[in-house]
């Protein structure tokens, strides 16, 4: 998946690079080079620290359907637990709050479980990508040679790509 991933990368760089100069000049050049590498950028370390968080949760032991007993067509269609037979019904409306409230208190997640969930979000793989986008920018601003068209076009067409083959990949499997 990788690889074709880098193929199609690299042959709609040499495309959209080729209509930038041929249509657009030296500015749209700059602006779709730097608009597409930098999300090119962005989508690989996306795809890194994921990997990095799945392989430590591997390394945890921490993967499962978090320890619940019931299927996910069970949740989807009765995420209360309202029509199982070992769920006892209460018996009135304060009843039910008060055992509501319960519930809920139990699935409060800790600072801690929201920290480890975070991670991916602010992995160096990330900003230093962010940062190379918000950088390419301001270049290209300050020397007056952005062409917005073409570099938000150019910021959008990696993350189409990668959508199209991860879609097909799906379909394959």
């Amino acid at each position: 998946m990788l690889k074709k991933l880098f193929i199609w990368l690299i042959t709609v760089s040499a495309i959209t690079t080729t209509i930038a100069l041929v249509f657009g000049g030296k500015g749209a050049l700059y602006s779709t080079i730097i608009g597409y590498w930098s999300t090119v950028a962005i989508v690989l370390a996306s795809f890194k620290s994921y990997q990095n968080m799945v392989q430590a949760r591997l390394n945890a032991g921490s993967v499962g359907a978090e320890y619940d007993d019931r299927d996910t067509i069970d949740k989807l269609e009765d995420p209360y637990s309202l029509y199982d037979d070992n769920h006892p019904q209460p018996q009135s409306s304060t009843e039910m709050i008060k055992e509501e409230k319960k519930r809920l208190k139990r699935n409060r997640r800790k600072i801690t479980q929201v920290a480890k969930d975070s991670k991916p979000a602010f992995s160096i793989y990330r900003v230093f990508a962010y940062a190379l986008l918000v950088a390419g920018f301001f270049y290209l601003n300050s020397t007056k040679e952005l062409n917005i068209f073409y570099y938000l076009s150019s910021i959008a067409i990696p993350i189409f790509i990668v959508v199209f083959l991860l879609v097909n990949e799906g379909d394959k499997s």
